[in-house]
């Protein structure tokens, strides 16, 4: 959906939707490898599918990639399904990092709700709010999985820890 957005919004590419959707699916089937498709005035990063979105660049491919040509400010606009996914960094830094690069190289960030620019003073503060919100969800996320954890372990159930070699483990359901 993202690559219909970009097009209609005037960029130019030879990537179709249904090849990236069958890429995808592919990629999550185990079937691909993610990577970094181009065509056009395009790109489409799967760099980080399935990888958690509270690493930083240095352990996510398609993020360092993204850092990197926003570096160079060879990036126009970054689309996204949602502002959060740029980055849930809880120590907050990785995310100003980003949007400092996008001010500086006039780099907007895309998503289905709308445009925003870093430049701008009111779109500063939507992004700055966006992070700061993902950071507060990704604390309560962490509160309630510590505890359901603590709680299965308590049970004598597999609390998604790994299991140690030789230890039986009961399948349940």
């Amino acid at each position: 959906a993202l690559v219909d957005l970009a097009r209609a919004d005037g960029y130019h590419t030879s990537i179709e939707r249904a090849g990236i959707d069958a890429w995808v699916e592919d990629i999550r089937a185990g079937a691909a490898e993610p990577g970094v498709q181009g065509g056009g005035s395009l790109i489409v990063v799967t760099l980080d599918l399935g990888i958690s979105g509270t690493l930083g660049h240095e352990r996510r491919r398609g993020l360092a990639l993204v850092k990197e040509l926003l570096e160079k400010q060879e990036l126009g606009a970054v689309y996204l399904p949602e502002v959060s996914r740029l980055s849930r960094d809880q120590h907050f830094i990785e995310p100003f990092v980003l949007l400092r690069l996008m001010k500086d190289g006039a780099c907007k960030v895309r998503t289905p709700d709308g445009v925003l620019s870093p430049q701008i003073p009111r779109d500063w503060e939507t992004l700055k709010d966006e992070f700061d919100d993902a950071r507060q969800e990704l604390k309560v996320l962490g509160r309630r999985l510590h505890r359901k954890r603590r709680q299965r372990a308590e049970r004598g159930e597999w609390s998604g820890e790994p299991v140690a070699a030789g230890f039986i483990l009961p399948v349940v359901e």
